[in-house]
């Protein structure tokens, strides 16, 4: 054994001239070097994949101080240890993991609104119309999302919005117009306008038989950009659906995303004019004479209402049935049932 390590011994003075360093000793590329001498990196191994770097030298003998290391980081100090404290600090910088929380209603718009989850788009709208210009009466007002009524017993994933005769319909933020598309639906005359407003969320404005701008067009909120179409002299037409590309929690929208109500990604200040306005005209009436506006139902009273019904309901009656022997249509009659129990301040009761 003594044999080997002065043998050794005399390999590293022989190679590397270094066991003990006269004079000064300095980094010069990639030696260490004396008066007398330099040190290059041709003694030092690094594995597979890495490269050697030098990173000063060592005072005492001049042999260079290398690492080895690959694109990403280090592999390997070949003279000095990794800290503890460098690892301890690089786990304080970690972000920490965010809570889900889920959407539901909102008692500071009496739950006529829900919040939003996490991961919904930060985007707050503008209302289509000035408040005074909506409709709450015989001949229009607003069927609220979610709602299981009229044509849409399996549920409304937008929202029926009425406003005053002759008044436009203006976007409900600033946007791009990825769309103008004939729908087809009521012999050509309706328009449906797409625009991406950004920040995962795309609005698409229906019923609209005048469009006011054209496809890949920038628009501003508040601009009118469309005509809405009128089933009766008092009435022109806002609907709309609303699509967040950064939630899951929903109904599925064409090109991904789910569809939302408008009415809970609105700025609070548009908000509660139309909470105020939605209480006073729809709410009120029903409360004291028992009765109903356009498009409101008592069991499903809220702007935002629950849309899969059933998903409270594992096991029971309630909930949108149809039959799976045929296909589906829009067309009346519907071969589907709506059960739905309600149990809220304005109605307590069962509903078919």
């Amino acid at each position: 054994m003594k044999i080997i390590l002065l043998g050794l011994l005399a390999f590293l003075v022989l190679v590397s001239g270094c066991i003990q360093a006269p004079g000064e000793c300095q980094q010069i590329g990639e030696e260490c070097c004396t008066e007398d001498f330099c040190v290059n990196t041709s003694v030092f191994m690094c594995g597979t994949g890495t490269f050697k770097k030098v990173t000063g030298c060592n005072l005492t003998n001049c042999v260079p101080i290398i690492s080895c290391e690959s694109e990403s980081k280090p592999i390997q100090n070949q003279t000095l240890p990794e800290s503890n404290e460098t690892n301890a600090s690089q786990e304080e910088q970690l972000p920490e993991p965010v809570e889900y929380v889920p959407a539901g209603p909102d008692p500071e718009f009496e739950n006529f609104t829900w919040t939003l989850p996490t991961g919904a788009s930060t985007l707050r709208l503008s209302l289509p119309a000035d408040i005074d210009d909506f409709l709450f009466d015989d001949h229009g007002g607003i069927g609220g999302y979610g709602l299981h009524s009229g044509g849409h017993i399996e549920g409304l994933d937008h929202t029926w919005i009425e406003l005053k005769s002759g008044i436009p319909v203006r976007s409900w933020a600033d946007g791009y117009v990825e769309d103008i598309q004939s729908s087809g639906d009521v012999e050509g005359e309706e328009y449906h306008i797409r625009i991406s407003y950004g920040q995962n969320l795309v609005g698409n404005h229906m019923e609209i038989k005048t469009p006011y701008v054209e496809k890949y067009q920038n628009v501003t909120r508040g601009q009118e950009i469309g005509m809405g179409m009128s089933f009766n002299p008092l009435q022109s037409s806002a609907e709309m659906s609303l699509v967040d590309k950064g939630r899951t929690d929903g109904i599925v929208a064409w090109g991904g995303g789910v569809s939302v109500s408008p009415f809970d990604y609105l700025m609070d200040s548009d908000k509660r004019k139309l909470v105020d306005a939605y209480k006073k005209n729809v709410i009120e009436p029903w409360l004291k004479e028992g009765k109903k506006t356009w498009g409101f139902e008592p069991s499903e009273p809220y702007l935002t209402n629950k849309l899969l019904i059933h998903d409270d309901h594992p096991g029971e009656l309630a909930g949108a049935w149809y039959l799976t022997s045929a296909d589906w249509e829009p067309e009346y009659p519907n071969d589907m049932l709506t059960f739905i129990e309600a149990d809220n301040p304005y109605y307590k009761g069962n509903v078919v």
